[in-house]
């Protein structure tokens, strides 16, 4: 839908296999700076979105993220890198595939354990360096952070996510 699709966004996320197999993420926080899709997403798919006011800066190679949620103004969040050329695709058994190339969401709605099918091209992947870090909804979905091991960028793809299906 023209206006619904193209808006910041950062989520912390997980990476699940559903009885070892059906390899998909499961979201702790979606951050994004679209109220309706932020309220779509929640209704429709149960996932947890929250409507922040967010801003991505660049300049040169330089992208810096800065997001507040409207419901929790100590979220604040600021993320800077500096992204470097472009990187091979993904390939099958990589680290970047494993991180990247996921075509199942799971959530929780009404109770049941549900999953949608996600549709995506192949994200086109940039050499990066994490230049700084400040990220508060790490913290609330209460995970304890640790030093990055491994940063790479993208500059985006489009995404469609299917139905849920309850399992």
């Amino acid at each position: 839908m023209p206006g619904l699709s193209a808006f910041p966004e950062t989520n912390v996320r997980t990476y699940v296999h559903r009885n070892g197999q059906d390899p998909g993420v499961w979201f702790f926080s979606l951050d994004a700076a679209n109220r309706i899709a932020c309220a779509i997403a929640r209704r429709f798919f149960g996932l947890p979105y929250f409507h922040a006011n967010m801003q991505v800066l660049e300049e040169r190679n330089i992208r810096r993220y800065v997001s507040n949620r409207y419901s929790a103004p100590n979220s604040l969040s600021r993320i800077s890198s500096v992204l470097g050329g472009r990187l091979p695709d993904a390939q099958p058994g990589t680290l970047e595939f494993f991180l990247i190339e996921r075509y199942l969401l799971y959530t929780v709605r009404r109770g049941l354990l549900m999953s949608g099918r996600v549709h995506h091209s192949p994200y086109p992947l940039r050499e990066a360096k994490l230049e700084g870090i400040d990220e508060k909804p790490v913290g609330s979905a209460e995970i304890r952070p640790e030093p990055f091991v491994h940063v790479m960028g993208s500059d985006g793809v489009d995404v469609k996510i299917y139905p849920l299906e309850p399992i």
